[in-house]
């Protein structure tokens, strides 16, 4: 049988994630093809296909082309004609070219889920574009889900909400994201001192359901002696965030570092430097509790603590290298964050049991498999 997984324009660190997961496939010997259709990312990777998207220039053309003819592009790009199984990570049903791509296809296609896309649409952006984007989304997810042959949730959460949408049972899984360790260095942590506090945030641009506002009102509300440092990996988008960002410019005891999207050696740096990491803290925004956030695995594989808000499928919540809060709308209260730095410091060998926990239960070998034994038999 004749396996195609398809991925439609990855930002940076979902391309990491699937880096990792051809580089698993091909040391278990699967017989999956792993492809990433970009028109911002090009060059030869392990066991991964890169195909070009040649996108219009005019501004209207390409805006109408990325929301509203992902599926056209998909088809016109790829002969999936040649496999028996397509697993496809779910790029939206508000798109128009739907219909005809799943009439092609929709007997061998299998929809993967990352996010609860019609509630991501809704908090994503405001004006006239979003509106429809987030009508012809919910009105067209069912139509669209009923004519996949099967359904893949990285949380078990998302397999119910999309197997709700379907007009029919169908073969679904739950298959939470995993890493590639060997593809991070150990960086660890830096021990808290007490006088001190540096955190990094990774994202590639930061949205509302990662919860940057609950920092920075964290830190606005702050009076502390502990100085803190906080290291922005990614885009500040937001204008309210941008507007808290510049007035806690004027705090002695607060200093922000907005970094960009930095890889590699670059942002090595920070996390060695870094007592603590941060991870997503607002997904209540997108009206889920459970995720299975990259970072979050990376930040594990890499052997830094962290704080997170979520219901992790391969976390218990009582791991002694990580601080969950609650999943609301509330200030992060930096005193619980100097606690709990002060706490993980103590411990000598917590970086070294955060790789090993990453290769025992995160690790892509452990999951590709399961992706592959699914799509198989479904």
């Amino acid at each position: 049988m004749r396996l195609v997984y398809v991925n439609y324009r990855p930002n940076p660190g979902v391309f990491k994630k699937i880096q990792g997961q051809a580089s698993a496939a091909l040391r278990l010997q699967l017989p999956v093809d792993i492809i990433v259709l970009s028109d911002d990312i090009s060059g030869e990777y392990e066991n991964l296909k890169i195909f070009p998207l040649h996108l219009p220039k005019n501004y209207l053309k390409y805006k109408w082309a990325v929301n509203f003819s992902r599926y056209k592009y998909i088809s016109n790009c790829l002969d999936l004609s040649r496999y028996d199984r397509i697993i496809l990570r779910y790029v939206g049903a508000e798109d128009f070219s739907w219909r005809f791509f799943m009439k092609k296809f929709g007997n061998k296609t299998i929809s993967e889920h990352h996010t609860q896309r019609y509630a991501e649409l809704k908090v994503l952006e405001k004006g006239a574009l979003n509106f429809f984007r987030a009508f012809y989304e919910k009105k067209n997810a069912p139509r669209f889900i009923s004519r996949t042959i099967g359904i893949i949730g990285v949380t078990e959460e998302l397999r119910e909400y999309y197997c709700s949408l379907s007009s029919s049972e169908k073969p679904s899984i739950t298959i939470p994201n995993g890493i590639d360790v060997d593809r991070f260095p150990l960086t660890g942590f830096k021990p808290f001192s007490g006088r001190e506090l540096n955190l990094i945030f990774v994202a590639s641009t930061f949205y509302p359901w990662h919860g940057l506002s609950r920092i920075l009102s964290g830190l606005a509300g702050y009076e502390g002696g502990v100085k803190v440092e906080l290291y922005l990996a990614g885009k500040v988008i937001a204008p309210g965030e941008k507007d808290m960002i510049k007035r806690l410019s004027y705090k002695k005891n607060v200093k922000i570092h907005v970094l960009g999207e930095i890889f590699g050696n670059d942002i090595d740096q920070y996390f060695s430097k870094s007592h603590l990491a941060l991870s997503s803290l607002a997904l209540f925004r997108n009206r889920m509790r459970e995720a299975c956030v990259l970072k979050t695995r990376e930040y594990v594989a890499r052997g830094i603590p962290f704080i997170y808000a979520y219901d992790d499928p391969d976390l218990t919540g009582k791991e002694q290298f990580a601080l969950k809060l609650e999943n609301r709308d509330r200030p992060v209260e930096m005193e619980s964050l100097i606690h709990f730095a002060r706490k993980v410091s103590k411990e000598r060998e917590l970086s070294r049991l955060m790789r090993d926990f990453a290769g025992r239960n995160l690790s892509w070998k452990h999951k590709i498999k399961g992706m592959y034994d699914f799509a198989v038999n479904s």
